[in-house]
């Protein structure tokens, strides 16, 4: 008898959830899930190859199957066709694009609580050339460093929630968010205006992907090792807007002037900054000394620089146009006919020189001299 396992499923490897589902580990964050849901467009075609940071140690086998892995994913985006969760890839190859698109996303760290967020990007064929909309939302526990683990509570075994301050208020959650326009009719312009909670956002919730690497996940896993953990900052950033404007020039007065532009620039920039006044309520004295040093409410942001405006403009134009080309004339001098004999004899050698000097000035004569011959002999 051969024996036969039977799975109350199959999935094929060319389909997708539509959740897109990446799960992973580390060290800081833990185990985690991220999901990003597509709303509007879709998940643009996975270009990255099955890797890992403990290269040097894998085996054979290893990068076997990573190479496996690699040579068995998609090389283009095909049509879909929704069947309850899943997303099932047709044969007729995908014309549209995905540079537009709305997504909803949603993640998990054991270690570090949940994020949830929005991220979108729209580019209209006129006058607002691009519109990029993102929100994210961290409800996120304080991560304790005790050795070479990290731990979601402190010593005294208390877990404490992450807070953030808007324009003053208190929020119980972190978050960042990012605006960006960009306009092209009647007028040039561009703004962005992004927002962190504090600087250190973007390291903990914005390492993500869409697309799970089941290979690398496994290796990885087993190749655990007890390096350093890098804690990245966003140390600064800047709202900016910058605008530009083209008069239009009036026939009669080109080319004296023929363009004249205005432009209005205004930014402000934000530096971080070491909280010296903590509100510590709710904070155990057995945590307090090392809340203070892994808590993300450390640091802050404070505008650093702010420049109002700065309005420059431009005029180019023609006043006068000056030629320096001169016009050449040319004369002819024309040379007569035993002058031009003569030059011919110059280049000849000198045993014939005077021979054909000799004739040359004596062909001329000798139908002058025949008609006085003519004349004499009546």
């Amino acid at each position: 008898p051969v024996p036969v396992f039977y799975f109350p499923a199959f999935y094929y490897p060319k389909d997708e959830l539509i959740f897109n589902p990446v799960f992973g580990y580390r060290k800081r964050e833990g185990y985690f899930i991220q999901t990003t849901a597509y709303i509007y467009g879709r998940k643009p075609l996975d270009t990255t190859s099955s890797s890992s940071s403990s290269a040097s140690t894998e085996s054979d086998g290893s990068e076997k199957l990573k190479a496996l892995f690699n040579f068995v994913k998609p090389s283009s985006l095909k049509e879909q066709r929704i069947e309850g969760l899943m997303l099932h890839n047709l044969d007729a190859d995908y014309k549209g694009n995905t540079t537009n698109y709305v997504k909803i996303m949603g993640d998990y760290y054991s270690n570090m609580g949940v994020m949830v967020g929005l991220d979108g990007v729209i580019k209209p064929p006129k006058y607002v050339t691009n519109l990029e909309l993102g929100l994210q939302l961290g409800f996120s526990n304080t991560i304790f460093r005790e050795g070479t683990d990290y731990l979601p509570y402190g010593k005294s075994g208390e877990k404490y929630y992450d807070k953030s301050n808007l324009f003053g208020f208190s929020l119980p959650f972190r978050y960042s968010t990012n605006f960006k326009m960009s306009v092209s009719k009647p007028f040039s312009l561009s703004l962005s205006l992004p927002i962190y909670s504090d600087p250190f956002f973007k390291d903990d919730f914005s390492d993500r992907t869409e697309t799970m690497d089941w290979i690398s996940y496994l290796i990885d896993s087993a190749n655990d090792t007890d390096e350093d953990v890098t804690i990245n900052e966003v140390s600064s950033f800047s709202w900016t807007l910058t605008s530009s404007y083209s008069v239009p020039i009036p026939e009669f007065i080109k080319p004296v002037i023929s363009s004249f532009s205005l432009s209005l620039n205004s930014s402000i920039a934000f530096s971080t900054m070491t909280t010296t006044d903590f509100s510590t309520s709710g904070i155990e004295d057995a945590d307090l000394s090392s809340w203070k040093s892994y808590s993300p409410q450390r640091k802050f942001y404070y505008p650093s620089q702010i420049t109002p405006a700065t309005l420059s403009g431009t005029l180019s134009g023609t006043i006068v146009n000056y030629s320096s080309t001169k016009t050449k004339t040319s004369k002819t001098v024309q040379t007569p006919a035993y002058a031009v004999r003569r030059l011919r004899t110059k280049n000849l050698p000198d045993s014939q020189t005077g021979k054909k000097a000799f004739l040359s000035l004596l062909m001329p004569l000798l139908p002058v001299l025949f008609r006085r011959q003519k004349k004499t002999s009546f």
